[in-house]
């Protein structure tokens, strides 16, 4: 935006550190474990592919509180359910054609920034790779359903217990 912007590159990769109080980050810690791994064990009874995408999930959207979990679902869960039809439809006419995946990658980042899901758009474009790039048996449209199912599967354990757990502590108070 100004002149010498290339000068924040420094300050940017110093970031703002902040060290929580030990009981917070402990509690915040294994409530996000336990989260996937009832992801994980759930998934897995369904017999979904893959299901450690379900406990990535719930490791990428899980926050201290229930308010910014959900917040955090919600981009995972459009920018999946975006990724996943984009990379669909890419692959169709894939036949190992990078420009077909780059230009898939870039419609979908413009038109996530365009609607403004800033957050989303790199959770969809991630998911496009997956699909397009990423060697795996049987149909692409099975492959994009899976995965999203089973990341949406891992959104809802993160809100759900991030939900009680915001219930419990008001609770307590």
């Amino acid at each position: 935006s100004g002149e010498g912007d290339g000068f924040r590159i420094v300050p940017a990769l110093r970031g703002e550190w902040q060290a929580e109080p030990l009981a917070q980050a402990w509690q915040h810690s294994f409530l996000t474990a336990f989260a996937a791994v009832v992801a994980e064990v759930l998934a897995d009874a369904l017999h979904l592919r893959d299901p450690y995408w379900g406990a990535i999930s719930v490791v990428v959207v899980m926050q201290p509180a229930a308010i910014l979990t959900i917040g955090a679902s919600r981009d995972r869960f459009l920018g999946t359910g975006l990724g996943a039809i984009t990379g669909w439809l890419a692959a169709l006419i894939w036949h190992c054609n990078l420009f077909v995946f780059g230009l898939a990658v870039a419609i979908t980042l413009t038109a996530c920034g365009a609607l403004g899901l800033k957050n989303a758009k790199r959770l969809c474009a991630a998911t496009i790779c997956l699909i397009v790039l990423v060697p795996a048996e049987g149909p692409k449209w099975k492959l994009a359903l899976d995965r999203f199912v089973v990341v949406s599967l891992g959104i809802v354990i993160a809100v759900g217990i991030s939900l009680v757990l915001d219930r419990w502590v008001k609770f307590r108070e």
